[in-house]
């Protein structure tokens, strides 16, 4: 195992190593349906964490292509009182009463994308300013809405055009952008891999009270680049056959930082076990928690795994 150290940053290794129309309630029905959950949700430019009524998170999915969010969470969301009532399952929604969209501050931040089969009941009618109605999509099909888990879950496009929104999907990042588009930098597309390697070292890093890192897209080249590089010409190391350092790398790229460090893995088959090992290590699990670090590339080939970590 090796130190190498460069301002405040130090790297080891191991080896192990997202119209109006009369709408008549239907009988109770039941279906099971395949999912996405991980979708990311953008106000501002900003990631907003949906919650219920007691602040606990709750994830939005993705199903033919709608995003679906629960409906507590767009009462939140849109600064709006939508009601429901559970004995006709009912949604009534009022556009008179819409505040500003919601911020929660938090800088840009990818989840991993999960695909699951759920069992859903879609028995639910919609009513807009006291009037039956039934939401569709862009090109006038309707949509459902659905129950899951005991919790309704609603077409979050078809809302926001109710509210005079307008919500754009990114889908190479499976997010789902609302408010000023000035404000919105298109995040850089990852791999699954990658995108859990990140969820994980962040949640981490919140059991410890520790910020979430986010990506940088020149460090993520930086980080692919050297797992990649490893995988062709088989070799494991932090330097290069020819001597080039981690913070050679990120020179030579143009990232500008005031303190950096590395973590490379070698065989781990999943991005559960990778993360796992470097917490397991003590070189590695300072890297991690460094409170320093602001930012983050994550690179990933043939199971030859990098993290180069930056602080801004």
């Amino acid at each position: 195992m090796k130190n190498v150290i460069k301002k405040t940053a130090t790297i080891l290794i191991i080896v192990i190593m997202l119209f109006s129309l009369a709408a008549p309630a239907a009988a109770s029905t039941s279906q099971r349906i395949n999912v996405t959950f991980g979708i990311n949700i953008w106000v501002d430019g900003k990631y907003f964490q949906l919650v219920d009524g007691n602040e606990n998170p709750v994830e939005p999915f993705l199903y033919n292509g709608t995003t679906y969010v629960p409906l507590r969470a767009v009462s939140s969301l849109f600064n709006t009182n939508i009601r429901w009532n559970g004995a006709t399952k009912t949604v009534a929604l009022n556009t008179e009463n819409k505040g500003q969209l919601a911020h929660s501050g938090r800088d840009p931040y990818l989840k991993s994308q999960s695909t699951k089969s759920i069992v859903v009941q879609s028995d639910v009618s919609i009513q807009l300013n006291g009037e039956p109605f039934i939401l569709t999509n862009a090109n006038g099909v309707p949509l459902p809405t659905y129950i899951y888990n005991g919790t309704t879950y609603i077409a979050l496009r078809a809302i926001s055009l109710i509210f005079n929104e307008t919500a754009r999907w990114h889908g190479s990042s499976n997010t789902v952008l609302l408010g000023d588009a000035s404000k919105h930098v298109p995040p850089p597309a990852v791999s699954n891999f990658e995108a859990q390697v990140l969820e994980l070292t962040n949640n981490e890093r919140a059991r410890h009270g520790l910020n979430a890192l986010h990506w940088d897209e020149k460090t993520l080249g930086v980080a692919r680049a050297h797992s990649t590089d490893m995988a062709k010409r088989r070799y494991f190391n932090h330097y290069t056959p020819e001597g080039i350092s981690p913070f050679d790398r990120l020179t030579a790229a143009g990232v500008t930082y005031w303190t950096a460090g590395e973590n490379i893995a070698m065989g781990q088959r999943s991005a559960a076990i990778v993360v796992n090992a470097w917490m397991n290590s003590p070189g590695h699990r300072a890297n991690i928690l460094t409170a320093g670090f602001t930012h983050i590339g994550i690179g990933f080939d043939n199971y030859y795994w990098t993290q180069v970590f930056i602080g801004k």
